[in-house]
């Protein structure tokens, strides 16, 4: 149900009115940063700071992902579907290879998870963009 109530508030609420007064661009930005800020709330202690903060980084970089498929797409059963699935393996797989007390490779998994949606959320920019681009040149034409 996270992912659920998350995309209906980040995506269906949150990055619509960020697009009512912004570009595609900026919106996806602003509800994703936005995304990635309020998963501060998970510190539990002084010591989960780090991890928290982490946290946030890859909630950011997910956030981006999310953002650029729910605007290209208009579904929110898409974000949906993507969200449902990086929580499953995040938190499932993941628990299930390594001891649950933090460690390092806890920690490298999860930068790499980060980057590894940062990446793939910069791709499915530019491939939005060039298809944007296309279509406004092409509209021009006619």
């Amino acid at each position: 149900l996270t992912a659920i109530n998350e995309e209906i508030v980040f995506r269906g609420v949150i990055f619509k009115e960020f697009k009512n007064n912004n570009s595609n661009f900026k919106a996806i930005l602003y509800s994703s940063f936005t995304f990635g800020l309020v998963h501060i709330l998970n510190i539990s202690s002084i010591a989960s700071i780090p991890y928290t903060l982490l946290q946030c980084l890859y909630s950011f970089a997910l956030g981006l992902v999310l953002s650029l498929a729910y605007c290209y797409s208009s579904n929110l059963i898409i974000s949906i579907l993507i969200h449902f699935l990086f929580n499953f393996l995040n938190d499932y797989l993941v628990n299930c290879l390594y001891d649950y007390e933090i460690n390092k490779t806890f920690f490298i998994v999860n930068v790499l998870v980060a980057i590894i949606f940062s990446i793939y959320g910069i791709i499915i920019y530019k491939y939005f963009k060039r298809k944007d681009d296309l279509n406004a040149t092409t509209n021009m034409d006619i």
